[in-house]
């Protein structure tokens, strides 16, 4: 099976909170109160998105996202 990764950009606000940016996702942000509700929100804005594309192969991604998301750190 075909693995995809969706890199998300977390910038950190003055108050606290995270602005998240999926660079490879036109149009795809959102955000949280901090970095675990980020993290969060960020899981449901990926398969939100995903469901727009929930056509043929793409209902297997939407599955592999929905069971599996992992998050990686980048050093």
């Amino acid at each position: 099976m075909a693995k995809y990764a969706y890199p998300a950009i977390f910038t950190a606000e003055s108050d606290g909170s995270y602005s998240i940016n999926f660079p490879d996702l036109e149009g795809c942000y959102t955000c949280g109160d901090d970095l675990n509700d980020g993290m969060e929100m960020t899981k449901t804005k990926l398969l939100k998105r995903l469901l727009l594309f929930q056509n043929g192969s793409m209902k297997r991604l939407l599955l592999l996202a929905s069971t599996s998301l992992k998050f990686f750190k980048k050093l």
